[in-house]
């Protein structure tokens, strides 16, 4: 929205005057890797209502929801907009709760969606029990991203699977999903099969 686009644009702005006892030329200097940190994070507190409202459409649809996050924010407002039928799976939580978070997830029906950060919840776990995943935000390795999609595209996945991600047009969102898909498309060419070779 226009409101959306103007709050965006001042994230820059508001840091800058948040920090008045910087030298300005410092910052400037950093600016594309602090700018970058705080308009992911602004993204992806921005795009959990979103994500929300589609996690709560293939729900009602029948189907179990795996949501893949990067920072706590988002993780938390998602977590509690599913209060009573989700479970969550950060690193900050002990190798005892995770099992639990996994087990309950795929064998209780009552659990309908399963929010986890991409860095814990991305790989090494099993999540076929649901057949959609949504990243309300993602890595810039690609391979984290792939590794995160394959929870719930396993060998023994028995359903089609679908995966979302979501992307605000011309912000630093859709600048950093291009970059991502540059690499692995790059990556895709350099690394063949041997049937291939």
């Amino acid at each position: 929205t226009a409101d959306d686009r103007s709050e965006y644009e001042n994230v820059w702005n508001e840091y800058i005057n948040a920090q008045n006892d910087k030298n300005p030329e410092d910052l400037e200097k950093y600016k594309k890797i602090t700018e970058g940190i705080m308009m992911r994070q602004w993204l992806a507190k921005s795009m959990t209502d979103r994500t929300i409202d589609l996690a709560k459409k293939c729900v009602k649809l029948g189907h179990k929801v795996v949501i893949f996050c990067s920072f706590d924010e988002e993780l938390k407002t998602i977590k509690d907009a599913f209060e009573g039928i989700c479970v969550f799976h950060n690193g900050k939580i002990n190798a005892k709760k995770k099992d639990k978070s996994v087990e309950m997830f795929q064998n209780d029906p009552d659990i309908k969606v399963f929010v986890g950060n991409i860095q814990s919840a991305g790989v090494g776990l099993t999540l076929v029990a649901s057949d959609v995943a949504i990243f309300n935000s993602f890595s810039w390795v690609s391979g984290d991203n792939l590794q995160a999609e394959d929870r719930i595209h396993r060998l023994n996945q028995k359903k089609d699977v679908t995966i979302y991600y979501q992307v605000y047009n011309d912000t630093f969102y859709k600048e950093m999903f291009d970059k991502v898909r540059g690499k692995q498309e790059i990556i895709d060419n350099i690394i063949v099969s041997e049937k291939n070779k």
